[in-house]
């Protein structure tokens, strides 16, 4: 298998606009962004995120703004996250979820081919 490291069409590579990438969303790109955003406001995540739609309409990426990724997760590293958040992802299910979402939030975009 050959893989390829490469962004997205549309989107800025890692780190050029400050973000490091994020959760890229095609279809219904509202129908997305209005159930991620529900759940990131149960969660009290949704002050930490920004949007952005494609050009096309029907893509919408949804990423960590760029002050918080820079302090939670600097060069993409999240092995301090729980420590910088006082998140017990072991214990407290709900700061697991927040890990894992933050975790996709920064995370760079990539495609194996």
């Amino acid at each position: 298998m050959n893989t390829q490291d490469r962004t997205y069409p549309g989107i800025p590579n890692p780190g050029s606009d400050g973000r490091l990438g994020g959760i890229r969303f095609v279809g219904d790109a509202n129908a997305a962004r209005r159930a991620v955003c529900a759940r990131l406001e149960e969660l009290k995540m949704h002050r930490w995120i920004t949007t952005d739609f494609g050009d096309d309409a029907r893509s919408v990426t949804i990423s960590l703004l760029p002050e918080f990724a820079q302090d939670w997760v600097p060069r993409g590293d999240t092995l301090n996250l729980c420590k910088a958040l006082d998140l017990n992802a072991e214990e407290h299910p709900l700061d697991f979820e927040r890990e894992v979402i933050i975790s996709m939030l920064a995370g760079p975009f990539k495609v194996l081919n």
